[in-house]
């Protein structure tokens, strides 16, 4: 991978005996990362989300989920919303705010959405 190039993540989970499947699709771009270590003078690179739009919630039952993955979820919300609400309006910026929620209430959005780990921000090393 090198910086600037795009990419898509497409994790999913399909269940052929019951019958259905679910995937979540971004795209995501290919950025360099500072790191407190350099490890020989690599460069590190991160991901950057490039689509921005909520998760459905109605597909999602937090009890089976960990509370990082809540977090994360949280994280990713708070960060479309930062993104995407200065500019819409109307109905749009009412469905925005509705959709992007804390999936538990606004005591379970205790990881800052500017967090690295928090947003689903990963750094690896530049090959």
């Amino acid at each position: 991978l090198a910086a600037g190039m795009v990419l898509s993540n497409e994790p999913g989970f399909y269940d052929k005996d019951l019958g259905f499947g679910i995937r979540i699709e971004n795209l995501l771009a290919v950025a360099p990362r500072d790191t407190a270590n350099k490890f020989g003078g690599k460069q590190f690179l991160g991901f950057d989300k490039l689509t921005l739009v909520p998760i459905q919630r109605s597909l999602i039952d937090p009890a089976l989920l960990t509370h990082e993955e809540v977090a994360w979820i949280d994280a990713y919300h708070a960060h479309v919303r930062d993104q995407v609400l200065p500019r819409v309006d109307g109905r749009a910026r009412e469905w925005l705010i509705q959709a992007t929620e804390p999936l538990l209430g606004a005591a379970a959005a205790a990881t800052p959405a500017g967090s690295d780990t928090a947003a689903g921000h990963t750094a690896a090393p530049a090959a």
